[in-house]
């Protein structure tokens, strides 16, 4: 981005918009801390927050290859393939090989696996109120919106860069 365009953009945003993402970070570390606390209280210390995707994923769905998981969550598969092996080793998921194509690997839950769910509902139900504590519907759905145009515009900017038609 030239300087000029650079200046422009500036301007054009609110004060504190440079502050937003660095305000959205500190909002997620917070509410990753909150689910660390829930989960050592629940006796749940080897999962991390960022189980809960794939274990919430897997509550819905019975069984899916890693690739599907992968894009379900939004999670790069090496990614997601190192998590799945630490739910595997830690008795909530199980891999099985595709049949005929080796390549494909599907991921289920164990039972074990499946009694975390009312543990996982309980949590989330937690975050969701103590989230939408002091912020109204209106106030939750314009934030929503325009934390997902922020989302696609940040999308849209990778993929310009990763097609080589981004700005330098």
């Amino acid at each position: 981005m030239s300087n000029d365009m650079h200046r422009d953009a500036m301007r054009a945003c609110p004060v504190r918009a440079s502050s937003f993402v660095s305000t959205l970070s500190r909002t997620l570390a917070a509410a990753n801390r909150f689910l660390m606390l829930r989960l050592r209280e629940e006796g749940l210390d080897t999962l991390v927050p960022s189980h809960g995707d794939i274990l919430m994923h897997l509550f819905a769905h019975e069984s899916v290859t890693m690739h599907e998981l992968a894009r379900a969550i939004g999670r790069e598969p090496s990614t997601v393939t190192c998590l799945v092996k630490k739910l595997a080793n830690a008795g909530y998921v199980q891999t099985n090989k595709h049949g005929s194509d080796r390549r494909i690997t599907y991921v289920s839950l164990t039972e074990h696996g499946r009694q975390l769910r009312s543990t996982f509902d309980g949590i989330s139900a937690e975050l969701v109120r103590v989230q939408m504590e002091r912020v109204t519907p209106e106030g939750f759905g314009v934030t929503r919106d325009t934390l997902e145009t922020m989302r696609r515009n940040f999308e849209d900017a990778l993929e310009a860069h990763e097609n080589g038609n981004g700005e330098k």
